[in-house]
């Protein structure tokens, strides 16, 4: 939606407090998309007068219902838990949430995805790769590990003996 960008952003795109950073164009690239559901976009930004006011890469989400607002509420529970100054997960800065369009927007986090390294793993990679994947389950297990015992308490909580009876009463 056109002026969506200095909506959610505002001041936390960059810029003294109170003032907006005024993004002047957009390169979005469909990271993940599920039609009528959800879209999951990157967006590489330019900034007025070719300066850097902001990041230079944000991520966009959009849901078709409130999913997008748990979301988005959940991820400022952890990012201001203490688990948003961890040196062992990185959570990304919420921008903000536009309701009207069930639209949130969030830092972009430069990662190496767990199915990326199974690929370079098993699509004949070398004894390094395979060090470097069990790394990142490692890494992931420890990261999980911490976000479950961080102290954020959003939403409602999931067991899994209610997991369960839901399934049962399918």
């Amino acid at each position: 939606a056109p002026g969506a960008g200095r909506r959610v952003g505002g001041e936390h795109l960059g810029g003294p407090p109170g003032e907006e950073a005024v993004v002047t164009a957009c390169a979005p690239i469909v990271a993940a998309h599920k039609p009528g559901v959800r879209a999951t976009v990157i967006c590489h930004l330019g900034y007025a007068d070719g300066g850097q006011a902001g990041p230079a890469t944000v991520v966009v989400k959009v849901h078709s219902d409130e999913q997008g607002k748990r979301g988005h509420e959940a991820l400022l529970s952890f990012h201001d838990s203490p688990l948003g100054q961890s040196q062992l997960l990185r959570i990304p800065r919420p921008l903000g949430y536009l309701p009207d369009l069930h639209l949130s927007a969030q830092d972009y986090i430069e990662y190496d995805s767990l199915k990326d390294l199974f690929h370079a793993v098993f699509e004949g990679g070398s004894p390094a790769s395979g060090s470097q994947l069990v790394g990142g389950i490692r890494a992931a297990g420890a990261g999980l590990a911490a976000l479950h015992c961080c102290g954020s308490r959003h939403g409602s909580t999931q067991t899994w003996e209610g997991d369960l009876a839901g399934l049962r009463g399918k």
